[in-house]
């Protein structure tokens, strides 16, 4: 279902009445805030590992996937969460030529630098590589290589100024938010996410390869109308919403029933997710005997 859909099973039920709102109406826009706190529920609900939310780089094709010569640092996917065990290099086939373990980022100081492997780290300085200044809304640089992935980012200027990048132009331009004036000097681009470290440095070799990692993420927003996320019975959502339009409306009877059919649709989510498949079950049969070796 996606979020009109949702609204609408939820709308129907809170009002009993066959005329939805539409996009415009403040009853689409509080349930669209209900729909994410009720995503965020199950997301984080009794420290579940969703089978819905793990992907792989490639697969949901965010961040940075392709290695280049010297550069250690690259951009994980804004919906990164945690990653798995190894990074993978893959020719243009697709087959694994080579892979970095992922090790925590407090056992590097312990590792010999001259071993593979990688870590992620957040909040860390993403890019700082020659001078810019800023005009209004547009930042120049100079002996910089901007890229597309710095979107959404923040500059933090050596004079103490901050701007966040909303639009990327070329190698030496982007613009950004808010606007004001910053003579010529350092600066530093600083990741808000998530950022993948590699030792030791890609080669000439492996130029141009793509990067591939599983990892588990974040679950999908419900922005507009259309959009859909990852939770396996939409209804949760519904529920847990009606839960919490009957609360800020003092309605405890109502509150009540409703957040019991949300809480049972996520328990059921989580004993369909832990049980594995009808034919590959995630539980080890007994077969114990009575006696020794029975």
């Amino acid at each position: 279902m996606d979020y009109d859909d949702i609204f609408a099973a939820y709308y129907t039920q809170y009002r009993a009445e066959a005329q939805i709102p539409d996009n415009t109406d403040d009853e689409w826009t509080i349930g669209l805030q209900l729909a994410n706190e009720a995503l965020n529920r199950w997301a984080n609900f009794d420290s579940t590992y969703w089978k819905d939310l793990y992907t792989t780089l490639q697969l949901d094709n965010g961040g940075s996937q392709t290695l280049v010569t010297a550069q250690t640092t690259y951009l994980a996917p804004q919906n990164f969460r945690e990653a798995a065990g190894n990074i993978f290099v893959k020719d243009n086939a697709g087959l694994v030529v080579s892979q970095y373990p992922i090790i925590e980022p407090q056992d590097v100081q312990f590792k010999d630098s001259n071993r593979p492997y990688a870590w992620f780290g957040v909040g860390q300085t993403y890019y700082s590589t020659g001078t810019v200044s800023q005009s209004t809304t547009v930042i120049t640089g100079v002996g910089t290589t901007f890229t597309a992935d710095m979107v959404g980012m923040q500059v933090q200027y050596v004079t103490g100024e901050v701007a966040t990048i909303t639009a990327f132009t070329n190698a030496t331009t982007m613009t950004v938010s808010p606007s004001q004036t910053v003579a010529s000097g350092t600066y530093r681009i600083v990741n808000k996410g998530y950022s993948l470290y590699l030792n030791p440095a890609p080669t000439a070799l492996y130029n141009g390869y793509n990067l591939d990692y599983s990892y588990y993420k974040k679950p999908s927003q419900y922005t507009t109308g259309t959009s859909r996320s990852e939770v396996p019975n939409s209804y949760f959502i519904v529920h847990h919403m009606l839960g919490n339009r009957f609360r800020a409306s003092r309605n405890w009877s109502a509150y009540q029933s409703a957040k019991r059919d949300s809480e049972d649709a996520l328990k059921i989510m989580q004993m369909d997710n832990n049980a594995g498949t009808w034919s590959n079950s995630w539980q080890l049969a007994d077969n114990s005997g009575a006696s020794f070796g029975g």
